[in-house]
C-alpha cells in the first residue's frame, strides 16, 4: 500500500514563547490539524492525523527530555512491522528519554489525536526538585541516564487530569503571561500523574502498614487538605488522629510519597498561584493568606517551589 514519510527535527531551545497553528488538506494524503507552544525549556503539541494512505511519521528531539503524552485516540505500528498497536482511548504515560527518536506508522484511515508535552530535564527539575522525594524511583532512572516509564501501561485519564487538558486547550493568556501559565499547568499535569501512580502502588505500599494506622493517615491528610494555611505542627496532627509522631512522619511518607512539610507546603503555593492570578492582591496579602509570618519567607519558599519570587509574576497580570 502506497505511503507518504514525514520528517520533522525539533531542537527545544527557543525564545520566549512561540506559538503556530497549522492545518494540511491535501486529497492525496488526507487532514493533519497542529497547535504548537514552544519555548527555551518545553514543547507542547495538540496534534490531530487522519490519513489516506499509511503514513510514515519520524519525530526526534535532541538531547534528555522528559515526554508527557495523553492519547485521545491512536493507532499505529512500528516500521517495518505489520503488527498495529492501537492505545486505549484517553490514556496517557510519561517517560524519560536520554534524547527521543521515534519511528512509527499510522495506518489508513485511523484517527490520531493526541497532546505531547516535551520538557527538559531544566524545566522538570524545576518544577519537581531533585530533593522533592516525589518520585525517587522514577528520578533515580533519570540521573543514571535510563530510558523509563513512569507507568507500565498507559492508564485512564482522571477528572483532575481532563480539567487540567481543557484549561490548556481555554487558555486565553498570551507571550510571558502565557508560557508562566503552561508552565504551571504542565506541573499541576506532573503532580497529578504522580499521585494517580503513588494511589496505584498505594496497596503493595500499605501493606507495611496496619489498616488502623492506614485510616489515620488519610485522616491526617484530610485534616491538612482543609487547614494547610495554618497547619498543625507535628506533634498537634499526632494528638489529632491518635497516632505517635514517630509513624505519622514516616509512614505519611510511605504512603503518600512526600513528607509532611513538603505536602503542606505544595498546597500553599498551589493557593499562592491562584491569588497571584486573580490579580487582586499584594504579594504581602497573599503571604499571609498562604500561611507566612513575614514576606521574607514567602518569598524564599516561592522561589524555591516555582523557579521564580512571585514579584516576577504579579507584575505581569
Amino acid at each position: 500500500m502506497p505511503h507518504q514519510s514525514h520528517k520533522r527535527r525539533l531542537t527545544i531551545d527557543s525564545g520566549w514563547l512561540e506559538e503556530h497553528k497549522i492545518k494540511i488538506i491535501n486529497t492525496k494524503i488526507g487532514c493533519s490539524k497542529c497547535s504548537k507552544h514552544l519555548s527555551r525549556n518545553f514543547l507542547l503539541l495538540d496534534v490531530s492525523i487522519e490519513f489516506e494512505p499509511d503514513c510514515d511519521y519520524c519525530f526526534k528531539v535532541d538531547g534528555d527530555c522528559i515526554i508527557m503524552e495523553f492519547i485521545f485516540e491512536c493507532a499505529r505500528s512500528g516500521l517495518g512491522s505489520q503488527e498495529k498497536e492501537r492505545f486505549p482511548v484517553n490514556t496517557h504515560n510519561v517517560h524519560f528519554s536520554p534524547a527521543m527518536e521515534q519511528k512509527f506508522r499510522i495506518p489508513e484511515v485511523n484517527p490520531s489525536d493526541m497532546i505531547v508535552i516535551i520538557l527538559s530535564l531544566e524545566l522538570y527539575f524545576r518544577l519537581i526538585p531533585k530533593n522533592s522525594g516525589l518520585l525517587n524511583k522514577f528520578s533515580d532512572s533519570i540521573k543514571l541516564g535510563k530510558s523509563c516509564s513512569l507507568f507500565d501501561s498507559y492508564v485512564t485519564f482522571t477528572t483532575w487530569i481532563q480539567s487540567v487538558l481543557n484549561d490548556i486547550d481555554k487558555c486565553n493568556y498570551v507571550g510571558e503571561l502565557k508560557r508562566l501559565y503552561l508552565e504551571n499547568k504542565i506541573q499541576e499535569l506532573l503532580l497529578l500523574h504522580f499521585d494517580l501512580y503513588q494511589q496505584y502502588h498505594l496497596n503493595s505500599q500499605a501493606q507495611k502498614i496496619s489498616d488502623e494506622n492506614f485510616e489515620k493517615l488519610k485522616e491526617a491528610k484530610s485534616i491538612l487538605d482543609t487547614n494547610y494555611v495554618n497547619a498543625p505542627s507535628l506533634k498537634e496532627l499526632s494528638k489529632q488522629i491518635y497516632l505517635n509522631e514517630y509513624a505519622l512522619k514516616k509512614e505519611f511518607k510511605i504512603c503518600f510519597g512526600t513528607t509532611i512539610k513538603q505536602y503542606v507546603i505544595s498546597l500553599r503555593m498551589k493557593y499562592a498561584m491562584d491569588l497571584i492570578k486573580e490579580g487582586e492582591h499584594s504579594i504581602t496579602d497573599i503571604a499571609h493568606k498562604c500561611g507566612y509570618k513575614g514576606l521574607v519567607q514567602f518569598s524564599t519558599a516561592f522561589k524555591k517551589f516555582y523557579g521564580k519570587p512571585p514579584t516576577s509574576l504579579s507584575r505581569l497580570i
